[in-house]
């Protein structure tokens, strides 16, 4: 059945084959208050369903190509949610996950949906809970993988100072190799919405390299 993340993916294609954790928080300037023991919060994601499409040569999706891709979306989860729930703010390499030509839009114009960044901190370990990562690849006619794409979806329940509340991610990530080699976000689609403790859930949306 195909993805509805083809899409983006089979969108980011055409272009492309044209072409050939943390540091310490600090009080914030909202004056809630910040845990004074370490909380810690992870979740370790997992490949789920994989698909490749391409016509030629067999394309195959080799171990190391699924990890590199789980890896991506591992990132993305620690920097951009957990960052900002346990520590108060990004974490480190967060910009560093995307492509040039992306990244100063992610971190700006689209950083409202897709990072949690400005949510209250957990004064206690947060519940997190995520599906395995769907990977749809891409292949080129000689069977190479040029691009990426991971699908999954990220539930938070977060207790803080202010009363617990609920974030709820689904994600969609399009990857292309960078000049070193790794993958880089070259696309994405993300919707979040978080139940705060002030007002009544409120849902985001952004999406870019379609």
């Amino acid at each position: 059945m195909r993805s509805p993340h083809l899409r983006l993916l089979a969108g980011a294609a055409t272009l492309g084959l044209a072409l050939a954790a943390c540091g310490g928080g600090g009080d914030g300037e909202s004056g809630e208050s910040v845990p004074t023991t370490a909380v810690r919060a992870d979740t370790r994601l997992a490949p789920g369903e994989v698909a490749v499409h391409g016509a030629g040569a067999d394309p195959r999706l080799d171990d190391a190509t699924v990890a590199a891709a789980v890896d991506v979306a591992q990132r993305y989860v620690d920097t951009a949610v957990l960052g900002p729930v346990v520590e108060g703010e990004l974490g480190e390499g967060f910009a560093a996950l995307f492509e040039d030509a992306l990244r100063e839009r992610a971190t700006t114009a689209d950083a409202a949906a897709l990072t949690d960044a400005g949510v209250p901190r957990a004064t206690e370990r947060p519940e997190v809970e995520a599906t395995p990562v769907r990977i749809d690849a891409l292949a080129d006619p000689a069977g190479s993988v040029v691009l990426l794409g991971t699908t999954f979806e990220v539930d938070v329940r977060v207790p803080a100072a202010s009363g617990t509340y609920a974030l709820h991610r689904s994600g969609e990530l399009t990857l292309a190799p960078g000049p070193g080699g790794d993958w880089l976000v070259t696309g994405y689609r993300v919707v979040v919405t978080r139940d705060l403790p002030e007002g009544p859930p409120a849902t985001t949306a952004a999406e870019a390299g379609a």
